[in-house]
């Protein structure tokens, strides 16, 4: 699951290297050549449907390695079950959210070249409510480990470096914040493709967010059992 992750991740850095060559980013409607629009509204297209892939699979990585962490194997616990009621609600999300991406017209060649006749949903008002399901997802994530970490009978202080191990996902709480403020702009905002940057950037910085989480609970064993690491560190 984590490879595919990368994979989504791989297929929204191509969209964003295209449209960094052509017009650009925070590159405002105006300063765009009319031939070039839809090129640029495919490849924006391309990345919101990434997006929502490798978000996914991100957050049931995450939730699958907690429930593995923290709940013995073969145990079924309130945490356990949360963590997969959560997995399936976010799929259900993810997967329609996904599907209205990729068929947001009839016929889907409207979406990025709006001469062609046809009729299309309101995808930036779309976005706002996906924008604040994403970020009411990733606050519940974010707190879900806490709950349990607070209440182990261990020193406050090692709740204190376990919990904050596991609080990186605050910053991924804040990326889905600031992309929520661009989504509430983007409804309003003719300058689409420089509101549209704005909320990649912060899509982005989610899914970096998303990957160091899942990675982070192995870095205490890679830094142990790695000689390389372990010589760096007593350098110092």
């Amino acid at each position: 699951m984590f490879t595919r992750c990368h994979g989504g991740w791989g297929g929204y850095l191509f969209s964003v290297i295209k449209l960094l060559l052509n017009p650009g980013v925070f590159i405002h409607l105006w300063d765009v050549r009319l031939k070039d629009l839809p090129r640029s509204l495919y490849y924006l297209n391309i990345a919101s449907i990434m997006y929502g892939i490798v978000i996914m699979l991100l957050k049931t990585a995450i939730l699958l390695e907690w429930a593995r962490i923290f709940v013995p194997r073969g145990f079924r616990d309130i945490f356990w079950w949360t963590c997969h009621i959560t997995i399936m609600i976010n799929v259900l999300f993810y997967v329609s959210f996904t599907f209205i991406q990729i068929f947001p017209c009839v016929p889907r060649q409207r979406h990025w070249n709006p001469t062609i006749p046809g009729t299309c949903l309101d995808v930036a008002k779309v976005n706002i409510v996906a924008a604040c399901i994403n970020f009411v997802s990733d606050l519940g994530i974010l707190l879900l480990p806490q709950i349990v970490i607070w209440s182990l009978s261990v020193s406050s202080s090692k709740k204190l470096a376990i919990g904050s191990m596991f609080a990186m996902g605050l910053f991924a709480c804040l990326a889905a914040g600031f992309r929520l403020v661009n989504a509430a702009t983007y409804v309003t905002s003719a300058n689409i493709l420089y509101r549209s940057s704005d909320m990649g950037l912060w899509c982005n910085v989610e899914m970096v967010c998303g990957f160091t989480i899942v990675c982070l609970p192995a870095t205490g064993k890679l830094m142990k059992e790695s000689p390389w690491i372990r010589k760096i560190i007593s350098s110092f």
